[in-house]
């Protein structure tokens, strides 16, 4: 089974509780489903029990192999990298799949058991095809599947495993309809894109054409608004004026009276004084 990148299966599983209740895990790539290895366990337990895909697991240890020498962009040689030493590599063995040295391809040319195995320059590497590794026995390929239990399995695992199976077949005589299978896929596939890339083109349209029948209301509301505003500031300076006018013309009407009242009082000052002169006078 498959696992997401960079997630736990116990992460993965505790956002799927159907997967908790049924005791079975799909797969977040091809949605198969993966039973649980000990049901009774806790989900914890069984979830790291989970391994990756055997296919996806050969290719991150290759890649993990593939260290580039200190100061350099070259990967190192695989063999010198287990003796604890970080030499260029130069060659790469497509058999044995390691990057080998100047000095080591000089002793894998001359061991008797590695002598017919290809070697070819690193930029070369890519275009050769890649052999896939047992996570279990990491010396063989993975050449068989087991149709029973739907499982890729080396020739170790075959005996060790699946004899009972009533049928194991070479992996290269499942290309072919392997091969069909994924033009099919790939063919579905192109038409659901077809009729996705056809509902996005009419989605874009509506959405054009919405921009197009709001874009006119919009105009009128703003204009609509903008005169209200003009209305509003022009009643806010007629009420303004006539505020400033009633208010003007009571503050004149309050100066007036106060004047005539400071008139009245200094008549009586004048009155208080002539009848003071009178009374010294004594007239």
């Amino acid at each position: 089974m498959a696992q997401e990148r960079n997630v736990s299966p116990y992460t993965y599983i505790q956002t799927r509780p159907d997967a908790v209740q049924s005791k079975t895990i799909p797969c977040p790539y091809c949605r198969q489903d993966t039973k649980v290895p000990h049901p009774s366990s806790p989900v914890e337990e069984w979830a790291g029990q989970i391994k990756a895909s055997i296919i996806i697991q050969g290719l991150i240890d290759t890649y993990r192999s593939e260290v580039a020498v200190p100061g350099t962009s070259s990967p190192c040689c695989m063999i010198c990298q287990q003796l604890g030493e970080t030499t260029p590599g130069v060659l790469w063995c497509a058999e044995c799949e390691v990057i080998l040295c100047d000095k080591c391809v000089k002793i894998h040319r001359v061991t008797p058991t590695l002598l017919n195995h290809d070697l070819c320059d690193l930029s070369s590497r890519s275009k050769v095809k890649r052999r896939i590794k047992c996570t279990e026995h990491k010396s063989n390929r993975v050449e068989f599947h087991c149709q029973d239990c739907g499982k890729a399995a080396c020739q170790t695992c075959c005996i060790i495993y699946h004899r009972a199976s009533k049928t194991v077949v070479t992996i290269e005589s499942m290309k072919p309809g392997m091969k069909e299978t994924l033009m099919e896929k790939r063919f579905g596939m192109v038409k659901r894109l077809k009729v996705r890339s056809k509902k996005v083109d009419i989605r874009n349209e509506e959405l054009q054409s919405n921009a197009r029948i709001t874009d006119l209301p919009v105009q009128n509301i703003r204009l609509i608004c903008l005169t209200a505003i003009n209305k509003i500031k022009q009643k806010e300076t007629q009420l303004l004026d006539e505020l400033n006018n009633i208010s003007q013309t009571y503050a004149d009407q309050l100066r007036a009276d106060v004047k005539l009242e400071e008139i009245e009082m200094q008549m009586y000052r004048q009155h208080c004084e002539f009848i003071d002169h009178a009374l010294v006078s004594d007239c």
